[in-house]
């Protein structure tokens, strides 16, 4: 779990930014170390939507600071990214690296409804579903 506000908008706090980035880098050696089958973040602020190389906006973490993560990410073997922020559902892939970002239970802007995302870690794969929230 990661604080992404520390990550997206570091300026008031850039101590606490760097030590979340030591933090990180330590424990994704000791995971690494350890032999975790699946390694997996979860933050608010998606990295991208659809594209690592998509540009800056609102709704993703500037390329800069991106290009940064994602190559801790690669380097470690993390599997998947998990997000909201955009209120919509949106799905990328850098290299082997997924970027999932769940839509609302409340408040959607897109055409995505309501709803919540279950994920299933396996000893073979990761599996997540989005599943709406319907009236009767």
């Amino acid at each position: 779990m990661l604080n992404s506000q520390l990550i997206d908008a570091p300026d008031r706090v850039p101590l606490e930014a760097e030590k979340q980035l030591a933090w990180l880098r330590d424990e994704l050696v000791q995971a690494e170390a350890s032999g975790a089958r699946h390694l997996l973040v979860f933050q608010h602020h998606p990295y991208f939507l659809t594209s690592a190389s998509e540009e800056d906006q609102y709704f993703n973490i500037a390329g800069e600071t991106r290009a940064v993560y994602l190559d801790l990410f690669k380097g470690a073997g993390v599997e998947a990214v998990l997000a909201g922020h955009y209120h919509r559902n949106a799905y990328g892939r850098d290299g082997k690296l997924e970027m999932i970002t769940t839509g609302p239970v409340g408040k959607p802007l897109g055409r995505d409804p309501s709803g919540f995302r279950i994920v299933k870690v396996g000893k073979g794969a990761l599996e997540h579903e989005y599943f709406a929230l319907q009236r009767p």
